[in-house]
């Protein structure tokens, strides 16, 4: 096989390091006879895929994923995929199906490749049409159906989603406790945070849950680590607690960064150990740390211009928590057209588009709206008694003559004159 050109970044030396930076799981067929065709193919920049055996399905679909992951070229991809189809590679149609359903949101095409797998043998796409048919289409009876067809063959994904539609929206305890478990029972020990929660919120068992929570505790399942230092947190043992919380910390969660910085915040007063521990979490662009480190500065330190910086820091990490505190302020200082103008300068996302469109919504908001487009409509330019910049586009007051700029505008204010008598 000829030489390639090969990438200027450092070459991988592995699989696992193709894996992570690509998010690629290979088989283990894969593991076993192509490692030197997948280390040719991920470190080559430009590839000629003509010196490959094209009649290898599993070349193929290595070739598919090279178009996919390194040169995001789609044609390319979708091409070498089918080919690989052709050769019936039941990886391949699961992949293709990811594309359409994931990427194109093109359902039917997805929908299509996932029978296809499923018809040759690709459990696992059970789960995956499982997923579309009750987070897309809401068709909960088909889910239920498919999620259980998969459970006959051992897709664990589909007893651990079995049990969650049973939680979350049948409400069937006994049910989503018996699909926990029946996962727990096929090695799956994220499950056990599930179990303990159930057994603590609806049967108010806390010997159980503290069962299930140290099961997971022993597999370094993180949300029983934080639940466990929560539920110890919740009963007054902090000792415990802050025990879990620092475990959690060392496996990386943010979660019990914030819940550590919340105790030294409300139960120790230790306010330069919270400090330090939000900041922390901040670095790792915890949304919930910038949020409640927002709260401390407004609540505690009384800085509103600060406490409003990391309110929005969170806002743009899609912190609705965060939002509700951001509007309070303005609300209590009445001027929410002034929070209305800060969400438009914000870079938008979802939380933030959703929360303009509520507020223009508003009568109050409708009309400043109005007297904005007046204002450049008729063009009045005047000196700012508030800001006091001088020259600036200007609107009249609604209850006496006088004007503001229409930066300090904000609807229904009186008059800053204290002779006038619109004051």
């Amino acid at each position: 096989m000829e030489e390639h050109q090969t990438r200027t970044e450092p070459p991988f030396l592995d699989l696992v390091k193709i894996s992570r930076k690509y998010r690629i799981i290979f088989n283990q067929e894969e593991k076993n006879n192509y490692v030197k065709e997948i280390l040719i193919i991920f470190n080559s920049a430009e590839l000629d895929y003509t010196k490959f055996n094209l009649d290898d399905a599993i070349i193929l679909d290595l070739l598919a994923g090279y178009y996919s992951n390194l040169k995001r070229d789609f044609d390319m991809m979708i091409k070498f995929y089918l080919m690989s189809i052709e050769k019936k590679n039941t990886q391949s149609m699961h992949n293709l199906a990811c594309y359409y359903m994931n990427y194109k949101k093109d359902y039917e095409q997805a929908i299509k490749y996932y029978n296809m797998a499923i018809e040759h043998g690709y459990y696992q796409a059970y789960y995956d049409l499982g997923t579309y048919y009750e987070q897309v289409e809401k068709d909960y009876e088909t889910a239920v159906n498919l999620y259980t067809q998969g459970i006959v063959y051992g897709q664990v994904d589909c007893m651990y989603s079995l049990g969650c539609y049973y939680e979350e929206i049948e409400k069937d305890y006994i049910k989503a406790l018996e699909y926990y478990l029946m996962t727990l029972e096929n090695g799956e020990y994220q499950v056990v945070s599930n179990i303990a929660d159930i057994y603590k919120e609806i049967h108010n068992n806390d010997e159980k849950a503290v069962e299930y929570y140290l099961i997971g505790v022993q597999h370094n399942d993180l949300d029983s680590i934080n639940n466990l230092g929560y539920h110890y947190f919740e009963k007054g043992n902090y000792p415990e607690a802050i025990k879990y919380y620092h475990m959690g910390i060392e496996l990386g969660s943010v979660e019990a960064i914030n819940n550590l910085a919340s105790y030294y915040l409300h139960i120790e007063q230790n306010y330069e150990e919270a400090q330090k521990y939000y900041l922390i979490g901040i670095e790792k662009k915890c949304s919930v740390c910038m949020n409640n480190y927002g709260f401390y500065i407004y609540n505690y330190l009384q800085n509103e211009t600060e406490a409003q910086k990391y309110y929005i820091m969170s806002v743009l990490h899609h912190n609705e928590h965060a939002l509700e505190n951001l509007e309070l302020i303005y609300e209590k200082n009445n001027f929410i057209s002034g929070f209305y103008n800060l969400l438009k300068t914000l870079e938008p996302n979802k939380l933030i588009l959703n929360k303009i469109t509520e507020l223009e919504s508003k009568e109050i908001i409708i009309e400043y709206n109005k007297k904005i487009q007046d204002a450049y409509t008729n063009n009045i330019n005047k000196d700012c008694h508030i800001c006091l910049e001088e020259d600036k586009l200007s609107i009249q007051l609604s209850n006496c003559e006088h004007t503001v700029c229409v930066d300090c505008y904000r609807p229904n204010m009186s008059c800053y004159f204290t002779f006038c008598k619109g004051h």
